[in-house]
């Protein structure tokens, strides 16, 4: 977060798939020192025990992606 001026995240959909939630995310931001633009779109997911994130993978390409990531435990 430090590498940036400004970074958001748009979440368009979320997917349960057990003790992991996918995120259908649009980032974009602007880099401190670089100036240039981040304008992504992206899958991330994110593992949940008792309530908390306790891992996170982002920037997969597809949902079918991260489903099957979910489904391996990572």
């Amino acid at each position: 977060m430090g590498a940036f001026d400004e970074l958001r995240t748009d979440v368009d959909e979320y997917v349960g798939a057990g003790d992991f939630v996918i995120c259908a995310a649009h980032w974009v931001g602007r880099g401190k020192g670089s100036g240039l633009l981040v304008d992504v779109h992206q899958f991330d997911l994110y593992e949940f025990r008792q309530g908390k994130i306790v891992a996170a993978r982002l920037g997969l390409d597809s949902k079918q992606e991260a489903m099957e990531a979910a489904e391996r435990g990572s």
